[in-house]
């Protein structure tokens, strides 16, 4: 954020380390080491580094971009830098939420771990409630965002306060799943088929759009509602392990459950 010369020694605030962490971790445990004060500042190496100084956060992010190539990064890790994740954590952050695009900032800042929201699960919500798709989150949420056309589908829209809808949506699903009266095995693996299927429910139709939720934005899921859903939810689930010859974790993870599950689902 700033600095202060004087003489042959740099004071800076807010540091940020691009590609030097490992370095920087490695010179600390030497020095920490190194038990004998007398040999601590004898040791002539060097190590170079480049400052710059800025307070613009999209400028930040394109030096975090750009620098971090010559190493394996996940293809989620880069979208963070994206301008459209930007907005969405301004967005967010404006509501009271924070958005992790970068992973761990709001956590190291003390911030509510229950506000806070990263680019995964995100992702997640908005397949499985905008798009009817829980297959997809549960069976690799990591891949969501890697090719562009996944990407732009999810986020391209723009559409922050659907986003945002999203998130508190799956949260009162996520706060039900930790006290409801169902096994394990069905409280992890039908999570996003749940918040899916409480959203058809609110709309009271199967094949709503993005426009379609926009009428419901106001509308808090009630715990009844929601454990009504998961009822019919696991019923239905039952009906198709007994037909097929399917592990429940395989099951979620198939699209052609989605289509069973949509269609045996009763809105009334």
């Amino acid at each position: 954020r700033g600095s202060i010369e004087s003489g042959n020694i740099i004071e800076l605030d807010d540091v940020q380390i691009i590609n030097g962490l490992q370095t920087t971790n490695v010179v600390y445990e030497y020095l920490n080491e190194t038990k004998d004060e007398r040999f601590k500042d004898k040791d002539e190496r060097l190590i170079g580094i480049k400052i710059i100084t800025t307070s613009n956060p999209k400028i930040r992010d394109g030096l975090i971009k750009s620098t971090n190539f010559q190493n394996p990064i996940t293809a989620t890790s880069l979208r963070a830098s994206d301008h459209i994740q930007y907005n969405i954590e301004s967005y967010f952050l404006n509501n009271g939420w924070y958005y992790d695009r970068r992973k761990n900032y709001y956590k190291n800042m003390g911030k509510s771990l229950d506000k806070i929201i990263s680019i995964g699960y995100l992702a997640q919500a908005i397949i499985s409630i905008i798009y009817r798709e829980p297959h997809r989150a549960r069976k690799n949420p990591t891949s969501l965002t890697n090719a562009d056309k996944d990407y732009y589908r999810i986020f391209g829209s723009q559409n922050y306060r659907v986003f945002l809808y999203c998130i508190k949506t799956m949260k009162l699903v996520d706060a039900y799943l930790k006290s409801c009266r169902y096994d394990e095995g069905y409280r992890t693996n039908l999570r996003w088929h749940l918040v899916t299927l409480v959203t058809i429910k609110l709309l009271k139709r199967k094949d709503y759009t993005e426009k379609d939720i926009e009428s419901i934005l106001d509308i808090k899921p009630k715990y009844e509602l929601i454990d009504d859903t998961m009822f019919d939810l696991v019923d239905i689930s039952k009906k198709y392990l007994d037909i097929h010859n399917i592990t429940i974790d395989g099951m979620v993870k198939n699209r052609e459950f989605i289509i069973f599950m949509i269609e045996r689902f009763k809105i009334d």
